[in-house]
């Protein structure tokens, strides 16, 4: 990424974070429930994020889950309105977009530039996260929606996995479903959950803990260089690390799937009928 590249970029980033608001839940923590402090118990806070009208049905499974009134909403400014007032910075990215990926047209720049969008409003969750300190935090795409309803009993499963994870090793959960089954996995088993590795694809809710925040976070610092090796791949392209959501989860910490996944996502793509049916069988 060249000084042009930067300055193009730090813009649109810059437009994002600063244009996007929190909606934070005012519920005091004396004030909760028995099913809030259960999910309360889980994580240090429920974020949902999205477009600024598009929260109705995730509000309406929040309700039902019963952990609603504690959400914190992000309302992320669109990257669609910046190809309107910043043009130029936005073609810009587009360009550097494909000549990551060689000469000639690169056909998937048009998604992986919307993809940075989604990108930059999980930094914005994660910065969030460092400065309120939360040690670990349940987060929403807008179109997420839970199988059937959550019961304490698997909140508890969650709560037991994590009070094992005394290094702090699962720094992303994927309870989403998962588009591809991988034969030589790492699986983590016990009593109660089974995990595989390698799992971010169609991400839509994820757990997170500090140190993947932190690490999150520094992907829009362009003042440090992108690291030459991840963890995966050898070759990875800037781009993916400074704009790829799944992509940077995928290759850059350790992360990790549920057998079978928690959630679906209800209205957005083409794969959501699949997502459900997967889970029926």
């Amino acid at each position: 990424m060249n000084e042009y590249v930067k300055k193009s970029y730090n813009t649109i980033v810059n437009q994002i974070i600063n244009n996007s608001k929190f909606v934070r839940s005012t519920k005091k923590i004396e004030d909760y429930n028995n099913r809030e402090l259960k999910w309360k118990e889980l994580v240090d806070a429920i974020y949902v994020l999205g477009p600024k009208d598009g929260f109705e049905h995730f509000k309406q499974d929040a309700e039902y889950q019963g952990f609603l009134s504690i959400v914190n909403f992000l309302e992320v400014k669109m990257i669609q309105d910046l190809r309107k007032t910043h043009s130029e910075d936005c073609k810009v990215i587009l360009d550097w977009i494909e000549k990551e990926n060689g000469d000639g047209e690169y056909e998937l720049k048009e998604y992986e530039f919307y993809v940075f969008g989604c990108h930059i409003s999980h930094v914005i969750i994660s910065m969030d996260m460092i400065q309120n300190n939360y040690k670990r935090v349940l987060v929403f795409e807008n179109d997420s929606k839970f199988y059937d309803y959550f019961s304490n009993y698997n909140i508890q499963k969650l709560i037991n996995f994590f009070s094992k994870d005394e290094e702090n090793k699962i720094g992303f959960l994927n309870m989403g479903f998962p588009v591809t089954r991988i034969d030589d996995v790492t699986e983590v088993k016990d009593d109660e959950v089974s995990l595989y590795q390698d799992q971010t694809k169609t991400t839509h809710t994820y757990i997170i803990n500090q140190d993947t925040a932190k690490k999150l976070i520094k992907t829009i610092d362009t003042d440090i260089d992108a690291p030459k090796k991840l963890y995966k791949d050898n070759n990875i392209k800037e781009y993916l690390y400074r704009c790829g959501a799944d992509e940077y989860f995928y290759n850059y910490v350790k992360n990790y799937c549920f057998y079978i996944p928690y959630t679906f996502q209800q209205s957005i793509g083409n794969n959501r009928s699949q997502d459900f049916n997967y889970k029926k069988k």
